[in-house]
C-alpha cells in the first residue's frame, strides 16, 4: 500500500466514501431478510470505489487518483459455478453470513448481465441447477453436505459424510441460508455437457 501525508491524502482522494463503512450490495438483505440470486449478481457486477491503499497512478498527469473498479460478464461458461460470499472479514471482526440466498432450480437467465454475444450462439445463456454445495455452522468449526441432482433419475440426493439420502427438491432450495457453492449448467449444452462432465 501508499503511505499518505494526511494532507495529500485530503487532496487527491475523495474521503467522504469512507465515512459511510461500505456494505457489498450483493450482502444487503430485502424486506424479508434475504436476497435472490439476481440481487447478488447485481452487487457483484457494480462499480465500486477503491481505497486510498489502490490509488490509480495517471501517466498523463503523473500523480495517483482515486480509482473504481467494474466487473462485466463478456462470455458465459457451459458449467457456471457460484461462489456466494458467507464469510465476512474485517480487520477487527470475523463472521460467518447467514443470510437467506434464494436461488433458482431451473431457468436461471443471465442475459440482461451478459455484456456481448458470442458469435454463432443464439440461445439465451439460461441455467438449471445440478448441484449444491453447504456449510452449517460458523468461523470455529462447521460441517460440509451436498446436494447432487442425478443425472439419470433426475432425482435430488443429499451426501451427508459417508450417507446419501434421496430428497424432493423443495429440501434443495431450502436451505438457501446455507448454500455455499451452486452449481449451474447451461440448459442448451445440458446434454452434452453433463455427460462430459460426469465421466471425467
Amino acid at each position: 500500500g501508499i503511505l499518505w501525508a494526511p494532507r495529500t491524502l485530503e487532496e487527491k482522494y475523495d474521503l467522504t466514501a469512507l465515512e459511510t463503512p461500505l456494505v457489498d450490495p450483493s450482502c444487503e438483505p430485502s424486506k424479508d431478510g434475504g436476497v435472490t440470486l439476481d440481487h447478488c449478481i447485481e452487487g457483484f457486477l457494480q462499480e465500486e470505489p477503491l481505497g486510498p491503499d489502490d490509488m490509480w497512478y495517471c501517466p498523463t498527469c503523473k500523480e495517483h487518483r482515486q480509482a473504481t473498479k467494474k466487473l462485466e460478464l463478456w462470455r458465459v461458461p457451459e458449467v457456471l459455478v457460484v461462489h456466494l460470499k458467507r464469510f465476512s472479514y474485517s480487520r477487527v471482526w470475523r463472521d460467518k453470513l447467514d443470510t437467506y440466498v434464494s436461488y433458482p432450480v431451473n431457468d436461471l437467465d443471465l442475459s440482461k448481465y451478459v455484456k456481448q454475444k458470442q458469435a454463432g450462439d443464439d440461445a439465451k445463456p439460461a441455467y438449471d441447477l445440478f448441484a449444491v454445495d453447504n456449510h452449517y455452522g460458523g468461523l470455529g468449526g462447521g460441517h460440509y453436505t451436498a446436494y447432487a441432482k442425478h443425472k439419470e433419475d433426475s432425482n435430488w440426493y443429499l451426501f451427508d459424510d459417508s450417507t446419501v439420502t434421496q430428497v424432493d427438491e423443495s429440501k434443495v432450495v431450502g436451505d438457501a441460508a446455507s448454500g455455499y457453492v451452486l452449481f449451474y449448467l447451461r440448459k442448451d449444452k445440458a446434454q452434452s455437457t453433463f455427460a462430459e462432465t460426469m465421466e471425467t
